[in-house]
């Protein structure tokens, strides 16, 4: 389907080893092309290494068989190139540079981001990734997808290399990060803590765990830590929220700690009298002795977005400035700000 020869999507529903080929002729107006979104079909290097697109703002490659010399034509013959997404398959050996891409989306695979002098946004949709080498992007300020549940998950920054969300090598932290996304399968404040000590200019964290076995006592082991720690979080979000020990014990640190935070939201399925009360959960927390006199704390429920910690489904969604917060779904919202409790239902738009 093409659109006044500016946008193409191209969907092909073939078994995976039967991909059809799509030849150089798919693309009649690739001088004035500015979308290219490509599903399901074999891209071979004869048909990408005569391509130009000059101006291709956006391509989306998804369960597309692709050499990783084909891949690196495309992006080379799309110099105003501003949004990748590669999703679907696993990509192998894939190497990135561009002076005009702002954000990547990438699900399983080797990636190595040489150089990307404009690279704002960065996300790994897949918690299976295999390695993911930054060289120079000095202008990364959002980094999600980073998982614990990865059968061999390697993410290097330079000096910093990180290993199943855990530091293996730290020398120099990455300061442009300001806003981090992990889903981690047990729910742990020591690792949290170790990972904002790699980004320490962090403003925004947002957390999804699916078990809370770990019950993140912090007092005693943290004191020494906490003193020297610089928190400088604003925004404070997590993701499937129950309310469990281990999940209060998680989110009391930063209500007692992160004197900059303004806002902190707890999302979840379904709240009821019978699952969480609000005003036990005030207790619980402490919000009373919190750090930052300003801070608002929401509680959110019947929001499916607790199952993702993004919603990218096409390369159009990499241009949202945020892509881990979730506004378009019906949600019970109950907010507590300055000690007191208000109640209201936002809807869909």
């Amino acid at each position: 389907m093409q659109t006044g020869g500016r946008e193409l999507e191209i969907h092909v529903f073939y078994p995976v080893l039967r991909r059809a080929l799509l030849p150089a002729s798919a693309f009649p107006f690739s001088a004035t092309l500015r979308l290219a979104n490509i599903i399901g079909c074999h891209l071979p290097d004869s048909a990408v290494e005569t391509l130009h697109f000059p101006q291709l703002k956006q391509l989306g490659i998804r369960y597309v068989k692709i050499s990783a010399g084909a891949l690196h034509s495309l992006i080379a013959g799309s110099p105003v190139l501003e949004y990748l997404l590669l999703n679907g398959g696993y990509f192998q050996d894939i190497r990135i540079s561009s002076p005009s891409i702002k954000s990547i989306g990438l699900s399983s695979g080797e990636f190595i981001i040489e150089d990307a002098p404009s690279l704002v946004r960065l996300i790994l949709l897949d918690p299976d990734f295999r390695r993911l080498d930054v060289i120079s992007a000095p202008k990364l300020e959002t980094l999600g997808g980073l998982s614990d549940r990865a059968h061999s998950s390697n993410l290097a920054f330079g000096t910093l290399a990180i290993q199943k969300l855990r530091a293996v090598n730290f020398m120099t932290g990455v300061c442009s990060v300001k806003m981090l996304a992990i889903d981690m399968d047990d729910l742990s404040l020591h690792m949290v803590i170790n990972l904002m000590r790699c980004f320490p200019c962090l403003e925004k964290l947002y957390v999804k765990s699916r078990i809370t076995m770990n019950r993140n006592y912090w007092r005693r082991k943290l004191q020494n830590l906490i003193r020297s720690l610089d928190i400088r979080l604003k925004t404070v979000v997590l993701k499937h929220y129950r309310g469990t020990r281990s999940q209060v014990n998680f989110a009391t640190f930063f209500v007692l700690n992160a004197k900059l935070l303004e806002v902190m939201r707890f999302e979840g399925e379904v709240y009821n009298d019978d699952q969480i009360s609000i005003t036990k959960q005030h207790k619980l927390l402490q919000l009373e002795k919190r750090a930052s006199a300003g801070a608002r704390f929401s509680f959110t429920a019947g929001c499916r977005c607790v199952h993702n910690l993004t919603h990218i489904e096409h390369v159009r969604d990499l241009s949202i400035t945020n892509p881990f917060e979730f506004s378009f779904f019906d949600y019970k919202n109950l907010d507590i700000l300055g000690g007191t409790e208000s109640k209201r239902l936002a809807h869909s738009h």
